[in-house]
Parts: C-alpha cells; structure tokens; sequence
C-alpha cells in the first residue's frame, strides 16, 4: 500500500513539473545603431530548450496592429533557445524610418507541450476574489461618494498596471465624469482579433453593489491574473465601464470613441451580477413574457420549484455560437454549474429586462456578446438597496461563474503553453498630432457631448450630414454640449475638428 501511495506521488510530482510554464521578464527594448534590441530573461524548470518568436506591429495611428517589416531576427530567437539571463535580440527593420514610429515588440516563449484547460480554470482564486469584494465593498457612485469611488477607480488600476497593457478613457458626460479602463493581453500571432471580458464597476446612488457589480469586476481581474500567464494567439481585453447605472453611459462611450484602429471585436463577455445563488424554493422570479419567449427555460426553472441556483447565459441571434460556446465550457470544464442559456430575437428590443447591461451596446453594433447573470432583481431582493452586501453572496457559485468564463475565452482566443509579453516601443522622433485629442462623443435623448481631454487650444468644430450641408459651426477646446433639436440632424454625420496642425475627422450616428 505504501508503494502504491508512494507511486501515485511520484506520478502527480511528474504531472506537476511537465505542466510548467516557460515565462519571460525583464523584457526591455531598445534603439542600439539603428537596430532594435530586444533584452529578455527566460525561465523554465522542465525544459532544456525553448522556441522564442518575436513580431512588431504599428502601436498608433491608422496602422494600428498592422505587422511591420522585419529584414532580420538574429540572437537568441527561434527553437533551441536555452533559459537563462541576458538573453538578447536583434532586430533590424525592413523600413528604418519605422523606427520614429511607436511600436509593439510582441515576445513569446514556447515548450511545445499541449495545453490543459482543466488545469487553468484550476487557477482561479475564490480568496483573491473575496478581497477584491471586500475592498470595492462601497458607494461607487460619483453623486453619494464621490471619494470612495476614486478609491476604487485607484485600486481597479492597480490590480490591473501589473498584468497587461493598460489604459483609462476619461471624458466629461454633463457634469459626470466617466472613466472607462482597458487592459490588453495581446496575442502572440493576431493582435486585431480580440476576445472582451467587461463589467460595470460603477454601483447605484446609495447601495454598497457588491453583487451588483463588485461581483462582475473581481470575475475579470481574476480572469486577467490568469490568463496573463499564458500566450494566446488571439487578444484578450478586460474592460470595466463607468456610468452603467447612469444609462450605459461607459460603453456606449467606449464603443463608440474608445476603441483603437483596426481592433475586430470577435467575441465579448459581459459580466452582470454573478454571486447571488439561493437553493431555496420559489426565489427565482422571471420578467413578463419570459414563458412565451422561452419555454423550455421557462419550464426548467418551474421544474426546479423556482430555485435561484442557476446562472443565466444570454445571448442574441447574432451570438448564438458564443452562447452555445459558453454552455459547453461550463458542462466540459466546470459540471456543477447549472446554466440556463437565452436565445434573444434580434437585438433583444422585444425583451427590455435582458438588456440591462452594457452587452445590449455591443449588440447594437452588431457584435457577439453574451451577458452572464445571476438575474439581478429577479433573484437578488438586495438590488440597488443598501443590502446588497458581500455576506449575502456565494463565493463557490461565483468562482464557478468565472472558471466556465475563463474556459470560454481561454478557447476563443487560442491559448497555447507558453508566455508572451509586449514591448511598448516610443519612436525617437515623437509629434503630436490630432489623434492624441481622444475627442469622444456621446449623446443622450436631447443632447449630443462633445469632449476632449488633451485640447489646449481654441479649436473650430463642425458638423456635416450626409449630403455635405454644414449643420453646427462653433468654437471648441474641450467640451461642447449640443441640443439635438438645434441640430437637426439624425443618421450618419461628419464631425470635423479644425487647429492650425491640420484637422480630424470623425463619423458618428445621430439617433432620435
């Protein structure tokens, strides 16, 4: 029997060791004679040699994640590359004036060993995610606390510097501020693909929103702590949006101004409440309707005396292959979520309670987006009152949510066994140009907003319809309001930005 036991041992040591990572750090790149060098330290407890590639791409402007050319790749790169220190490569560029450009190194170590997904979604943390809870625990809210929510804002940034390529978006919505944050895992062979996990971090006037979103945010920086660890071939983005409570405030900004060039959005994740879970009977309620539009769920949750221990998987026809994607993950990788998928017609107007969320945003433009929730108010009789509180919640139902989540995009987005990481690059000659604006636009039923965070100087704004008829004329620096009805315009338009360097034009859709 000891022999027995002693064996088992050595066999999971083995198991253990072989499903070691290579990871690459102090990853550094610099201009050396009109070449690039590219400094790294490898590491890899099981393998004597490793495969290095390394790629560039165009970080700014209309080339954005273009690939640049490359004439030679030589030093420590390609298969055989053993780990260690001061590992260096050399990079000279097929166009040497790409080099007063800003660019993306994007470095990745292999071991050629196959990937587990088990082993992955093994990672996810409940007690790392229990304090992300307890500290965002709080009155999120610009109006009812406005020095909690910075506290937030700061803690989200610093759970997030360390993992990724990270960015906030700030733009002035009448007299709110909202700041969208996005932290870009890159890909290691496709950086314009990308895979979007988001949530709300914003709560409601006075509640504390731990399920409602507190939940939803700690699923993505648990996601992120991860999935950073690994290469994907395709992009993963993790998004936390401001003002949802506010009417959607941060992803229509986001979608709308906030996304770079050429980014192809192929699949998204929308986290919307995730922790409330009841095995009591009758504490499921379901919107009006819900019966005739789904009644295989209808008649599954009846079935189960209306217990809330379920997750609810929505998608609309368009994201029928990311809902599906997701209810497979969920019975492959994590057998003891239960999960009830939705099938929303069209862009789910017929269904107001199940576009509530920012996904409703991404399915207007006609991106995939699933939204996974707990069903808010349907279930969770805390919603929006000073009860919604972290002692209400279940942690093992929550790190279900996210493990399912995290096999869904570990699979969407390629993941391989092996480490990228990516090299910000500053061109040596550096203009700034009308891009650098972040002009953003965003409208409600009797406005249009117009702002920019960087604009010092008197600027002359213009607004064309489609026919090419100047419709608004004005002077600019860093924030207009627009009434709609002064306006007269609906559909597509031309918003043109006039300083003595040149100018920007943007298009935007004026909807009434």
């Amino acid at each position: 029997m000891k022999k027995l036991v002693f064996l088992t041992f050595l066999i999971f040591t083995s198991y253990l060791q072989a499903s070691q990572l290579p990871m690459l750090t102090q990853c550094n790149v610099t201009l050396v004679n009109n070449t690039l060098e590219v400094s790294y330290e490898l590491t890899d407890s099981d393998n004597q040699f490793l495969e290095v590639k390394c790629s560039i791409y165009y970080s700014k402007g209309t080339s954005t994640h273009t690939q640049v050319g490359i004439t030679s790749l030589t030093g420590d790169i390609g298969n055989g590359v053993t780990p260690g220190p001061n590992k260096k490569v050399i990079i000279t560029l097929a166009n040497p004036t790409d080099l007063n450009s800003d660019l993306r190194v994007i470095l990745s170590a292999f071991d050629n060993e196959p990937i587990s997904i088990e082993e992955i979604v093994s990672k996810v943390n409940t007690n790392r995610m229990l304090s992300d809870l307890q500290f965002l625990q709080g009155k999120r809210n610009e109006i009812t606390d406005k020095t909690f929510k910075d506290k937030s804002r700061l803690y989200i940034q610093e759970m997030l510097s360390p993992l990724t390529h990270f960015t906030s978006y700030e733009s002035k919505v009448s007299t709110l501020t909202n700041i969208n944050f996005e932290a870009n895992i890159w890909g290691s062979d496709s950086l314009h693909l990308i895979n979007i996990v988001d949530a709300h971090y914003d709560s409601f006037g006075q509640s504390p929103g731990a399920d409602d979103n507190a939940s939803g945010v700690a699923g993505v920086l648990e996601i992120g702590r991860v999935i950073s660890e690994y290469s994907t071939r395709k992009s993963v983005r993790l998004v936390l949006f401001d003002l949802e409570e506010s009417g959607l405030v941060g992803s229509n900004l986001y979608i709308n101004n906030q996304l770079r060039n050429n980014d192809k959005l192929e699949n998204v994740i929308n986290f919307e409440m995730i922790g409330y879970y009841s095995e009591i009977d009758n504490t499921q309620d379901l919107p009006t309707g819900f019966n005739i539009l789904f009644p295989e769920a209808y008649n599954e949750v009846l079935n189960n005396n209306r217990k809330g221990n379920f997750i609810t998987n929505v998608g609309n026809t368009h994201s029928k292959n990311l809902l599906t994607a997701f209810q497979e993950s969920a019975k492959n990788y994590v057998p003891g979520l239960k999960v009830i998928s939705l099938e929303v017609p069209g862009n789910g107007t017929i269904v107001p309670d199940l576009r509530r969320s920012d996904h409703a945003n991404f399915w207007d433009k006609g991106h995939k987006a699933l939204m996974i929730t707990d069903g808010a108010n349907f279930r969770n009789k805390n919603y929006h009152t000073p009860k919604d509180s972290v002692q209400f919640l279940n942690m093992n139902f929550m790190t279900q949510v996210v493990k399912a989540s995290l096999a869904t995009i570990c699979q969407l987005s390629e993941i391989q066994h092996g480490n990228t990481k990516s090299i910000e690059y500053k061109g040596s000659t550096l203009t700034k140009s009308l891009q650098s604006l972040d002009l953003a636009v965003f409208q409600t039923k009797d406005n249009l907003y117009i702002s920019s965070t960087n604009n010092e100087e008197v600027c002359l704004l213009e607004i064309v319809d489609i026919q090419g008829h100047t419709r608004w004329i004005d002077k600019f620096t860093n924030q207009l309001t627009i009434d709609l009805n002064k306006l007269n315009i609906q559909g597509l338009c031309l918003i043109k930005l006039e300083q003595k360097k040149g100018k920007q034009i943007i298009k935007y859709i004026v909807t009434k």
